[in-house]
Order: structure tokens, then sequence, then C-alpha cells
């Protein structure tokens, strides 16, 4: 029989440290193209263009999971946290 132990404790830290770093990226995931008329030519501000749109895209998918992880852990937590408290109090 295989046995594995939970720190609820650990798990609502986690997902605070994911929440934070969600924030942070969230940050990042908001950033303007304030370079038109300032690059150049039209070909390296398309370029630009191009590479903060991937940005956008592929910052916002990451931070959607990480809001998903970020709730999943927040429930494991509890649900967790429940169990112990029942074990506890069947033990008297």
């Amino acid at each position: 029989m295989s046995t594995f132990t939970v720190d609820p404790h650990t798990l609502k830290a986690l997902e605070g440290r994911i929440d934070f770093l969600h924030e942070e990226l969230s940050d990042m995931h908001r950033l303007t193209p304030t370079f038109e008329g300032m690059v150049g030519g039209s070909a390296l501000q398309s370029e630009i263009g191009s590479f903060l749109n991937a940005w956008h895209t592929g910052v916002g998918m990451i931070a959607g999971d990480m809001l998903k992880v970020a709730d999943r852990l927040a429930t494991a937590a509890a649900e967790y946290g429940t169990s112990d408290s029942y074990v506890a109090d069947a033990c008297g």
C-alpha cells in the first residue's frame, strides 16, 4: 500500500505564489506598442507589432493556465484541510 502526505498550508502557499506570479505576468501582458513612428521603417515596425501580438497571445494563455492551477490548489487545500479536521475530530 502506498501512502503520501499532503500539507494544506503548503498547497495554499503555492497558490499564493502562483497568484503573485500571475499578477506579475499580467502586467507584462499589458505591454503596449509605444514605439509608433520611432523605430525606423515600416518593416521593423511591422516585426515589432508581430512580436507584440504573439507575446500578448502567449502570455494570455499562460496567465489563464496559472489561474486554473491556482484555483485547483485552493480547492485542494480546502478539501485536505477539511479532511484533516475530520480525522483529528474522529481521533479525539
